[in-house]
């Protein structure tokens, strides 16, 4: 959404020139507000706008266009008594499959329950692989050395994808499975909920605090607009909005709410152009 303000005309013989303001409304997120100029022909006693690129911004040019990046700032920690952090950042790896590798269910499902996945969080993301093969639909995460002991046993299947991330994860097991919860890849269901400036790649709360407290632990994003090719390479950055940190989230005060709150239903939906790099289709941490 945009709005522009005419400013001063000036006119020379049969062509003039008009100052624009504009301010573009960046959904979730800030406004950013410049400048053009506007180009203008009279012909048969109208004007008309000469148009190009550079009509919209002085920066477009013929085959290049806006590109906006939302930037996040880190997430807000949720802390114990006494100001002790109950999370920390460890690398990860989320163990998923996409329905158009897949050649055997079965063994599929049996290898991914022997890795470690629930039955439920196996027969789901199979069967939304099925309905959209060319998704990747997440199973489970794991810390990256139980990925590198998984990886001669899993990797080889045809079916199985990896992304690589630094997750962040409650500091016992106990806290994230009752109190903390965890943070994951934003499902499609999540993404129609929560709406902008969340986008395809956000990293979400799934369930606990994490998921009740989003908002403020995510805190708001900043983002920078740019000028890109066609080739998706920046040419010019014409203006970056800060991120905005809130503040940590005790967790002392926030049980009951916790508990009151039902958790968000799953459909495990997560588009393959969302995904990391892979080799033949896979992405294999290192």
């Amino acid at each position: 959404m945009a709005n522009y303000v005419a400013g001063t005309v000036t006119e020379h013989g049969d062509i003039a020139t008009a100052r624009v303001a504009e301010r573009f409304h960046l959904a979730g997120i800030a406004s950013w507000s410049t400048h053009t100029t506007l180009h203008l022909k009279e012909l048969s006693g109208h004007w008309f706008v000469e148009w190009s690129p550079g009509t919209i911004n002085p920066a477009l040019t013929s085959g290049t266009n806006f590109a906006v990046t939302t930037i996040w700032p880190p997430r807000a920690p949720i802390l114990g008594s006494g100001g002790a952090p109950l999370t920390t950042q460890d690398p990860t790896v989320i163990i998923g499959v996409e329905g158009h590798y897949v050649t055997d269910r079965a063994s599929l499902a049996v290898a991914l329950s022997t890795a470690g996945a629930s039955a439920q969080e196996v027969n789901d993301a199979l069967n939304a692989a099925k309905a959209n093969p060319m998704y990747f639909e997440p199973v489970f995460t794991v810390t990256k050395a139980r990925y590198l002991q998984l990886k001669p046993t899993l990797y080889p299947i045809p079916g199985t994808v990896f992304q690589a991330t630094s997750a962040r994860a409650a500091i016992t097991p106990g806290l994230s499975a009752h109190l903390v919860g965890s943070v994951g890849p934003i499902t499609a269901q999540e993404l129609r909920e929560l709406g902008a400036p969340y986008n395809a790649s956000s990293v979400v709360g799934q369930t606990g605090l994490e998921q009740i407290y989003e908002s403020q632990l995510a805190g708001a994003p900043g983002a920078t607009i740019s000028v890109v090719g066609a080739n998706g390479a920046i040419k010019a950055t014409l203006a970056t909005i800060q991120s905005l940190v809130k503040p940590s989230r005790r967790a002392s005060s926030r049980r009951s709410k916790m508990q009151q709150s039902p958790p968000l239903q799953d459909n495990r939906g997560t588009p393959r152009s969302w995904q990391y790099a892979r080799r033949l289709g896979r992405c294999s941490p290192q």
